[in-house]
């Protein structure tokens, strides 16, 4: 199949650089850090999903939701 370990583990590295993943991130505390530093940073990256936040207060979380 593969002449050496090389090139088997070069093929894996050409696998993995073809894969894009994705990180999937949770904000704990919706400060001002966070909305206007963290969140833009990524909605930028192509390998980050905001999937969760958390804050003490109900409607703040909604309201950071629809922002």
């Amino acid at each position: 199949m593969f002449a050496s370990r090389t090139t088997q583990f070069e093929h894996a590295a050409e696998l993995c650089a073809k894969k894009i993943r994705t990180i999937r991130w949770g904000i704990i505390g919706l400060g001002d850090i966070a909305e206007r530093n963290f969140v833009p940073a990524l909605v930028k990256a192509a390998d980050g999903q905001l999937v969760s936040v958390f804050s003490r207060s109900v409607d703040k979380g909604n309201a950071f939701i629809a922002n």
